[in-house]
This record gives C-alpha cells, structure tokens and sequence, in this order.
C-alpha cells in the first residue's frame, strides 16, 4: 500500500511518528491476515493494530498543526494528510467486523480504506 512511502515522504519528527512507522510492518501483515478468515469477530481483531497505526499517524498529524504546520502550505498538506489515515482505518476496522452501520453494503468500508489512506498521501 501507499502508506508506508507516504509516511516515508512525510518525515519522522516526533515518538509518536516513529512508532507508527515501526508498527506498520506488523500491522499491515495482520491486516493482510485478516482479508484470509471471513469477515467477523476474528477478522476484525486482526484489522485493529492497522487502525492504531492510523490512528497514530492522526495524532501525529494533529500535533504537526499544533506545532506550527499551517503556517506553511506544504507542511499543511503532510499535517492533513495524516489526521485523514483513521478515517480509512475505522473503515478497514468496520469491513472486516462486517458492520454496516450506515446501510451502504459491504464495498463502502473497504473502498472507504482504500481511498483515505492511498489518495491522502
């Protein structure tokens, strides 16, 4: 996936970064994992570190605006970048629990991952 060169382009400046960077290996594979057991239960314990990385990247996004990132366009652009990443996580996380919360089928979830974590960075 495009996650692990964007976050690669992005730059490692802070704990939180890199600890996102070290956890995506492991998270990815688990996330790939998951897409081998049917979506449920179990498929969506193997989906979660994937959302903590995410999740982690849009702390780490968060506090790049805190520090200063909207003052300059292109640190804006990485800052945004990665608040966006948990939103395709919790999508990921809802596609192979298999809930459907808002009644749009099955595809939403995942293309909702797809799009948040490739397109943003």
């Amino acid at each position: 996936m495009i996650v692990p060169l964007g976050l690669a382009l992005a730059g490692v400046r802070g704990s939180i970064e890199r600890a996102a960077g070290l956890a995506q290996p492991w998270a990815a594979a688990a996330a790939v994992a998951s897409f081998f057991l049917p979506a449920g239960e179990r498929a969506g314990l193997l989906a979660l570190p994937w959302l903590a990385v995410t999740a982690l990247a849009g702390v780490a996004g968060i506090l790049r605006f805190a520090h200063g990132a909207w003052r300059r366009t292109g640190e804006a652009c990485f800052a945004s970048a990665l608040t966006m990443l948990p939103v395709g996580g919790f999508g990921f996380v809802l596609s192979r629990l298999h809930l459907d919360p808002l009644g749009y089928g099955e595809p939403l979830g995942l293309l909702t991952e797809c799009i948040f974590t490739s397109r943003r960075l």
